[in-house]
Formats: C-alpha cells, sequence, structure tokens
C-alpha cells in the first residue's frame, strides 16, 4: 500500500489555524499528517504504517533549510521546483 502527503499550499495566513492533523485507518494500521507552526518554522510530523511506503512533497526548494528526524535532508528528487522523498514505513519529522 502506497500513500502520498503532498499539500498545494503551507502558506500561513492570520486567520489560519496554528496546525493541522489527519489521520486514516488502513488495513495495514493508521496513516497520519500532523503539521504546526513553531514561530517561523513549520515542523510536519507523518507515519506511514507497517507494510507501506509514502511519497512526500516537501514545499520548499532549498535542501539546505530542511531536517528530517533532526539530520540534514537526503535521498531526495526535485519536482517541479519542490522536494520529492519516497520513503519506507516509519514515522518522520520535518522541520523548515
Amino acid at each position: 500500500m502506497k500513500f502520498q502527503f503532498l499539500t498545494e499550499n503551507f502558506s500561513r495566513s492570520e486567520n489560519a489555524p496554528g496546525y493541522v492533523k489527519a489521520s486514516l485507518e488502513t488495513p495495514c494500521g493508521k496513516a497520519s499528517s500532523f503539521r504546526k507552526y513553531e514561530g517561523e518554522h513549520l515542523c510536519w510530523q507523518i507515519t506511514a504504517p507497517a507494510n507501506t511506503s509514502v511519497k512526500v512533497l516537501l514545499p520548499v526548494s532549498d535542501p539546505a533549510g530542511v531536517k528530517q528526524n533532526g539530520a540534514p535532508l537526503s535521498g531526495y528528487e526535485r519536482k517541479n521546483g519542490l522536494l520529492l522523498l519516497s520513503l519506507p514505513c516509519g514515522s518522520y519529522t520535518f522541520e523548515f
């Protein structure tokens, strides 16, 4: 089973909530996405259940400003000026 966590717009406006949370029960377990602003930075937590994979499209063009689980970002492709990651099941935290 494959999941895609994609977004068109991560911009923050005055009327927008400071966080967005979603989850889906699947035959393999719960897939979830939670993103919140911490000051000017965005923290995005993603969980893909066992026996699945996930594609994540990060709305940034410069990988230097992105941390994945506290480490510099690696293993990405560029797609339409954004960063695309194909990851195995697990939990991930992106900060940018």
